[in-house]
Parts: structure tokens; C-alpha cells; sequence
């Protein structure tokens, strides 16, 4: 698989819905986390984030909570694009395997079309970090799911796995097809932050959180962009 920029991917992705980036800087020192939304219209360009202790929630225009989908735990990460992301972390969190949370959690629901879940967990070890990203989608029309996981360990320096729901036009999209997309990430927290905001649509962005966090010690530091800033 070739390795693109972080920028050139986002920029081509046309209408990505909701995406998770997951990868490891250019100094071999942390892993870099991500997700971001888009919206075409209506209330779904209305939302913004919200930091909660370690991770993040997604509120509507009135200040009401839709769903969390950062959750932070012994070490680990949890990124979901949905309420599933909860139900994934409770019964993970139980002790349950991450597979069979997956399996058991990450449902498609008529009532958004059945809309792709996409899902990562970041498994931190003292010197390195380990991937498992999951896309579950409607196989046709006339029935069925497909999920498919993406499994990745010794992550190189500078590179990371970007997973979205979508692609195509806003007009235009279908599911996301394909393994995640290899791209090449910048030197900093805030080349990751502009690579990613600059380059989706000001027209369909929504919001995005970054994070960076450190494999020796696990401290972290943020970041978040919304379209919509209320005081």
C-alpha cells in the first residue's frame, strides 16, 4: 500500500461522515489519536465536542449529549463514531473480549440509514501501541453486515491508519471500501490538527479532536476544533 500524506488523503476523501486516525510520531515517542465529523445539513452541522475527563463527548446545538465517543481506560483508548462505543467500553470494561464486544455491540440501525460504525481501540504498552480498528456496514440493499478488522503492531515512525465511514461527494457517497488508508503524518500535534481541519470541507466539517500521548509516561495533551463555538 503506498503511503500518501495526511493532508492529500483528506483532501481526496470527498465526504468522509466521521473518520478515526490512529498512528505513532515522527519522533517514535507517542501515539497520535483522532476523530473528526462532518455534517451535509441540518442539526448534524449543529454538533460540536466537549472534553469529559479523558476523552470526549458529542453535544448538540442545546448542550445536549449524543453520545461519547472518547473513552479513556488502563491504558487504552476507545474511538467509536456512535452510542456503540459506550456499549463496547461497558462490556469490554466487564472483561469481556474486544471482539466479541464488537460483535455483540457494533449494530447498524434502520433508523440512520444503517450508517457504517467504525470503532478503534488503542492498546498502550510501556514502550509501544498496538491497533484493532473495526468497519461494520450493510453488505446490500437487500440484507445483510459486513465487519471487517484491521489489526496493527509496530506501527512505523511518522505513519498512520486513517478509517472514515464514507466516500464520495456529500451528493454522491457510499460506504467506505478497502483498508484503512496509509498515510504520513507531520512532526506535531498541530501539523496532525491542520493536516486534518484545513483539508475537509469548510462547508462539512464539524469537528475534530487530536490527541498525543506520550508511550513512556501516557500523559497526553489535546486538542479540539469545532465549527460551531458557544462560550
Amino acid at each position: 500500500m503506498t503511503k500518501r500524506t495526511l493532508a492529500d488523503v483528506i483532501w481526496g476523501s470527498g465526504y468522509p461522515g466521521a473518520g478515526i486516525l490512529v498512528g505513532k510520531s515522527t519522533d517514535s515517542e507517542s501515539a497520535i489519536t483522532a476523530f473528526f465529523i462532518c455534517g451535509v445539513e441540518g442539526d448534524t452541522l449543529e454538533r460540536r465536542f466537549v472534553e469529559d475527563g479523558g476523552g470526549i463527548l458529542v453535544q448538540d446545538a442545546l448542550g445536549n449529549t449524543l453520545y461519547q465517543p472518547v473513552l479513556t481506560f488502563e491504558n487504552k483508548i476507545l474511538i467509536g463514531n456512535g452510542a456503540h462505543t459506550e456499549s463496547i467500553f461497558s462490556t469490554f470494561a466487564a472483561g469481556m473480549s474486544f471482539g466479541r464486544s464488537v460483535k455483540e455491540q457494533m449494530w447498524l440501525s434502520t433508523e440512520d440509514g444503517m450508517a457504517p460504525r467504525i470503532t478503534a481501540l488503542i492498546d498502550m504498552g510501556e514502550n509501544d501501541f498496538d491497533i484493532d480498528l473495526r468497519l461494520t456496514k450493510a453488505l446490500s440493499p437487500e440484507g445483510g453486515i459486513t465487519r471487517q478488522s484491521f489489526k496493527y503492531a509496530q506501527i512505523a515512525a511518522g505513519t498512520g491508519y486513517l478509517l472514515n465511514m464514507y466516500k464520495g461527494s456529500a451528493g454522491n457517497y457510499s460506504d467506505y471500501e478497502g483498508e484503512p488508508a496509509l498515510v504520513e503524518l507531520g512532526g506535531s500535534i498541530f501539523d496532525t490538527v491542520a493536516d486534518i481541519w484545513e483539508n475537509l470541507s469548510s462547508h462539512e466539517r464539524v469537528s475534530l479532536w487530536v490527541r498525543s500521548t506520550n508511550m513512556k509516561n501516557h500523559k497526553s495533551i489535546s486538542r479540539i476544533i469545532n465549527r460551531n463555538r458557544r462560550s
